[in-house]
């Protein structure tokens, strides 16, 4: 964009939309004012178990969080490559439903325009990103490890992978 940020500027962001992100990190991010970004795949919200509910999610926008979308069903790499060798037509339409449906859902349910996108397991195919582009999104991320600079593809974006306890061992 036109604006600057700070020298050493951070994008949180956290997927799936596990119960412990209102109940482990978002009371921090809260209490210094952090912004944050969750990435939801539709078919866990109020998924029941560890799972975040609508009201949690509702309650964290008004305190910094912004949503993205990671799907509808968070497909394993696997599973998109199954999509993709059923032909053409039938892997735009596997597409257009986890990529279009996910962001349909989200912006409807949390009133918030979703323009973000985060590859479930960071894996992604050049078709994703016309059908991305084509239903709204602006930005994707993927898991490869990197900084973001102002000349990184909007496509595949990078992330540095922090998690929690396991990285503390």
């Amino acid at each position: 964009g036109e604006g600057t940020l700070p020298p050493r500027a951070v994008l949180i962001t956290i997927d799936d939309g596990w119960k412990c992100v209102y109940t482990d990190a978002y009371p921090i991010l809260k209490e210094y004012g952090d912004p944050f970004t969750v990435y939801l795949y539709k078919n866990y919200v109020d998924g029941g178990g560890r799972a975040l509910t609508t009201p949690m999610i509702k309650e964290m926008q008004q305190h910094g969080c912004t949503i993205g979308s990671h799907s509808v069903s968070h497909p394993f790499p696997s599973t998109v490559k199954s999509h993709a060798r059923k032909g053409p037509e039938a892997y735009e339409d596997f597409l257009k439903k986890e990529l279009g449906e996910s962001r349909k859902f989200l912006q409807a349910k949390f009133d918030e325009e979703v323009t973000t996108y985060a590859y479930p397991g960071g894996y992604f195919t050049e078709e994703m990103f016309t059908l991305g582009d084509e239903v709204g999104y602006e930005y994707y991320f993927t898991v490869k490890p990197g900084k973001v600079r102002r000349d990184s593809p909007n496509h595949t974006l990078p992330r540095y992978i922090v998690r929690g306890i396991l990285d503390r061992q």
